[in-house]
């Protein structure tokens, strides 16, 4: 046996085993390329053929071979893994199948006759799959998850480049308005059909790491929200930041009617940031402890992202309403202190039975 040809026994993805096979006495294990199983004493008393057996790391199919080389008579097997199953499942003994990762999130094997056989080569059933119970997240193979990501992608774009001209034709607020209709009107699209994007196939989109309500089901949902927000706020800077004011020509008492409105939103607006702060940090696993280090992951650098863009999109919100509040208000400004306070203890008195009551309190 040459080196290459040992190299090439050891770089197997799966165990070949052979072990000398005299009539009478016991059979010594000659060779073995890897460390991770052998057979059973069970397998070692069957006669020659193909088995699939759970053994003490998994599921194998093994093929059992006697053999007469230079009149020693030998006994060689071949342990195909199929499956790994281990007593405690850990990030280094993971159960999965061998020749796919993916695979076990979709079935599992059934020591029960099902429908979905699995065959060898001369055609005899080596075993069966059933199908993962009903609840299990689908997943997608990696060819359709680009293409479904490029699809959004080059849809965002269109959308960008269609609000830009109707920008020019029919002027900023129609542009604004529309792209806040059709962000929100995609966003529930993707709420109601969640399979169109099937995103609770990726760990970032896990309740296990952030859920707060069917709004902000994870971290990955609140990324998204975050970023249409942001997307809208911000374009709407970009067209009105070099407005000191807004001409609004209506009467009095709708003048009044729109600066309350404003307010409220500005306060309500407060309210919703201060609270998935709150709840970014309260409701989830992500370590925000920045004096230790090693504790910091991917997910915290997701955290603090969200919360410094939900910062300056608020920024640039409050500006915009402020522009919008105080012609309004013709200067009198106590009077839109007044509105901040009523407005403010008014939902304060509305969730008087929330938990989270104390934490918008001064």
């Amino acid at each position: 046996e040459s080196y290459g040809e040992f190299t090439k026994l050891i770089d197997k993805s799966f165990g070949f085993i052979l072990y000398s096979n005299p009539e009478f006495g016991d059979r010594n294990m000659l060779f073995w390329n890897e460390q991770i199983i052998t057979p059973t004493n069970e397998l070692l008393a069957v006669k020659d053929g193909e088995y699939f057996r759970k053994l003490s790391n998994g599921w194998y199919y093994v093929i059992r071979k006697s053999l007469v080389i230079k009149q020693k008579k030998l006994l060689a097997f071949a342990m195909i893994p199929i499956e790994s199953k281990f007593f405690i499942e850990t990030a280094y003994l993971p159960e999965e199948f061998a020749f796919s990762h993916e695979a076990g999130k979709r079935v599992k094997i059934s020591e029960k006759p099902t429908d979905f056989q699995v065959k060898t080569s001369s055609g005899a059933t080596l075993f069966y799959l059933t199908k993962k119970e009903i609840g299990t997240v689908p997943y997608n193979n990696n060819l359709t998850i680009i293409l479904r990501f490029c699809a959004v992608l080059f849809l965002l774009i269109f959308i960008q480049l269609l609000v830009e001209e109707i920008a020019g034709k029919k002027g900023a607020g129609m542009a604004i308005g529309l792209l806040a209709v059709i962000l929100i009107g995609l966003r529930l699209l993707v709420y109601f059909f969640p399979l169109l994007l099937n995103l609770r196939q990726f760990e970032f989109f896990s309740p296990l790491i952030y859920g707060s309500n069917l709004i902000q089901k994870s971290l990955g949902d609140l990324f998204i929200n975050v970023i249409l927000f942001a997307w809208i706020i911000f374009y709407a800077w970009y067209k009105w930041q070099h407005k000191e004011t807004y001409p609004v020509h209506f009467s009095k008492k709708i003048k009044w009617l729109i600066g309350i409105l404003a307010l409220c939103l500005l306060v309500c607006s407060t309210f919703i940031l201060a609270s998935l702060v709150r709840s970014l940090v309260a409701d989830s696993k992500i370590s925000f402890d920045v004096t230790n280090f090693f504790s910091l992951n991917k997910y915290t650098v997701a955290g603090f992202f969200i919360l410094a863009t939900l910062s300056l999109a608020y920024y640039y919100l409050s500006q915009l309403l402020f522009r919008l509040i105080f012609p309004l208000f013709g200067g009198r400004d106590f009077l839109i202190y007044f509105v901040v306070a009523i407005a403010g203890l008014g939902l304060l008195s509305l969730q008087s039975k929330a938990s989270n009551v104390l934490f918008f309190m001064p």
